[in-house]
């Protein structure tokens, strides 16, 4: 046997375990041990099994949603209990289906058109106040879900619902700030899938918070003369607040005489939905002495008066207002 040979042989000899000794471990049997195993993957979710129940139903509610956008009517039309019925499904839905963009936009328009009644002129202050306080929260809750239908529509690469912007300026002209209603009705218009009445509407009330009462006149002109029903009557209400407010009250008395076949108050008129809580009080005063109840117009322009929110060029439109009536009222 030849030299090289046997030093292999006995190099192998050397390095082989002695009969009945356990085999040298590997590198990654030293770490792991030498009866490891691969973790199983884990097992298919309830979700999984159930194929992601969850999110199929939250995507056929948004179809659904999406093909009743935009909204065709408004819930004075239909009967005051299916429109409870409908307005309950879809907040629910909104709540259950977060990440459903069309779902909620539906969900706020329901939230931002719900039925605020006003107080009565005997009232305490704190009913004004609470109600104050009650349309701040709702308002904050309807941007909130707005904003997320904005992002989840941003994610998905997808254009917003319709409708999305025209509530974003509808809530913003509610909450009044019309600087943000000018940006969202920018924006409704960049994007279109809204009726123009609508829209002018809101923008009409935007110009009236904005000060800018010639181009209030003119859309609420422009509206009352292509509609009928309740933005007809919305309209007229925007009609007579510009031209009170532009210095032609006898004109928006014989405006507000002729709209004397809907009272305000219940909340649940167009106008009421668009303006804020001090504009619903000064209209609501306005309205009360066009039908000659001069205390309650008085009493609704004192809420007025005691309210934050009015500009000083308005309260010296209301306080003359209440030197007329006290003055027809000791005559």
């Amino acid at each position: 046997m030849s030299t090289l040979l046997l030093g292999a042989l006995l190099a192998g000899a050397m390095l082989a375990p002695a009969e009945g000794e356990p085999p040298e471990l590997t590198a990654s049997e030293r770490i792991l041990g030498r009866d490891w195993d691969p973790k199983p993957p884990p097992p298919p979710t309830i979700w999984g099994l159930a194929g992601a129940g969850s999110w199929t139903a939250c995507e056929a509610v948004d179809r659904d949603a999406r093909a009743q956008l935009p909204v065709a009517k408004s819930t004075r039309e239909r009967s005051a209990r299916v429109a409870i019925k409908i307005r309950t499904t879809w907040i629910g839905r909104a709540d259950a289906c977060p990440h459903a963009p069309s779902v909620l936009v539906l969900a706020a328009h329901y939230e931002l058109t719900r039925p605020r009644p006003m107080p009565t002129y005997s009232a305490p202050d704190e009913e004004f106040d609470a109600l104050a306080k009650e349309l701040r929260a709702d308002h904050t809750h309807v941007r909130a879900r707005l904003r997320a239908a904005l992002a989840e529509a941003r994610r998905r690469r997808e254009p917003p619902p319709p409708m999305t912007y025209l509530l974003m300026a509808q809530l913003e002209v509610a909450a009044g700030d019309p600087e943000a209603a000018h940006e969202a009705l920018a924006s409704a218009w960049h994007h279109g899938q809204v009726d123009l009445r609508q829209l002018e509407l809101v923008a009409g009330v935007q110009a009236l918070l904005a000060g800018q009462l010639e181009r209030s006149l003119q859309l609420a002109n422009r509206v009352r003369a292509r509609s009928q029903g309740g933005q007809l009557r919305a309209a007229g209400y925007l009609l007579a607040l510009s031209y009170d407010r532009a210095g032609a009250p006898e004109v928006a008395q014989r405006i507000l005489q002729s709209l004397r076949t809907q009272r305000l108050g219940g909340g649940e008129s167009i106008i009421e939905v668009l303006l804020p809580m001090h504009e619903r009080l000064y209209l609501t005063a306005l309205e009360h002495r066009a039908s000659g109840n001069i205390a309650d117009s008085l009493r609704f322009f004192a809420v007025y008066l005691a309210r934050p929110e009015p500009e000083a060029p308005d309260r010296k439109t209301a306080e003359r207002h209440v030197r007329e009536l006290q003055a027809g009222r000791e005559s």
